[in-house]
């Protein structure tokens, strides 16, 4: 009997832990001013352009960067992946890298509006709910952008399940103080990830 309490406590925790990388990689994939330039061979930019990030969201600081299907060729095509992959573009290569993570983990960013951002997820694909809205759209019903005050991005979106949520990310000064429900051994175990990054020079933001 303790046996199987413990393997039920653990298959919670498991769960749960879970839940929360999904909620992490959602977040990296939705919270952003990265556009499309090219879109896959069935998703694009509601008109076609690749500007959809003006339309919900300033630009950041920085030079432009484009990123092509990483193949590593540096052309920006690949052998048959060029018509399935969207090529993104932003202004800020901290953006880029993150949007290019959580796509190489099966959260992809593949679709921009004027008021709504669409990704995929691991897993078979979900159809469409009775109101014709995929449940991977999330709708954008504010943006607070990045300042050099604030220190951090906020945007606020109706997810698939109707559920309104706040997404921030930005400097773990301002955020983590923000952040008063979070467990205190999480919030050490953060600051203790923060520290190594920051002696290996790595730029962090804290979501």
């Amino acid at each position: 009997d303790d046996d199987d309490d413990h393997d039920a406590r653990d298959g919670r925790e498991s769960q749960q832990h879970l839940a929360q990388v999904n909620a992490f990689m959602v977040m990296m994939s939705v919270a952003h001013t990265v556009s499309i330039e090219k879109a896959s061979a069935t998703l694009a930019n509601e008109d076609g352009s690749s500007d959809g990030a003006g339309a919900t969201a300033g630009a950041g600081a920085g030079a432009a960067a484009d990123v092509g299907d990483g193949d590593g060729d540096g052309d920006g095509h690949g052998d048959d992946a060029e018509s399935k992959q969207p090529v993104y573009q932003a202004e800020s290569p901290d953006e880029l890298a993150l949007v290019r993570a959580a796509a190489a983990t099966g959260f992809a960013f593949v679709k921009r509006t004027r008021d709504a951002v669409s990704i995929q997820t691991p897993g078979p694909r979900r159809r469409l709910d009775q109101s014709g809205i995929s449940p991977s759209c999330f709708h954008i019903l504010a943006v607070n952008e990045f300042t050099s005050t604030r220190k951090r991005q906020s945007i606020v979106v109706r997810c698939p399940d109707g559920v309104i949520r706040l997404m921030c990310k930005g400097a773990d000064s301002h955020i983590l103080p923000r952040s008063s429900g979070t467990p205190p051994d999480a919030v050490r175990a953060l600051n203790g990830q923060l520290a190594v990054f920051a002696r290996q020079g790595l730029r962090t933001l804290v979501y």
